[in-house]
């Protein structure tokens, strides 16, 4: 479990076996890595006043 994701995170998803959950607060930054083809994750976006989103990264 993380809050925040940055380029540890897209390494860390690339790695066989591994199940990361990510906090991430900028939406545009989620969907640039869910455009990577490279990952594979769920994209839950939660509203609220900070516009949370959280990803469900599997690799």
């Amino acid at each position: 479990m993380e809050y925040g994701s940055g380029g540890t995170t897209r390494l860390a998803a690339q790695m066989p076996g591994k199940l990361i959950f990510s906090v991430e607060s900028d939406l545009m930054w989620a969907l640039d890595l869910q455009a990577d083809h490279a990952l594979t994750f769920k994209l839950d976006h939660l509203g609220g006043a900070d516009q949370t989103t959280r990803r469900k990264l599997i690799a």
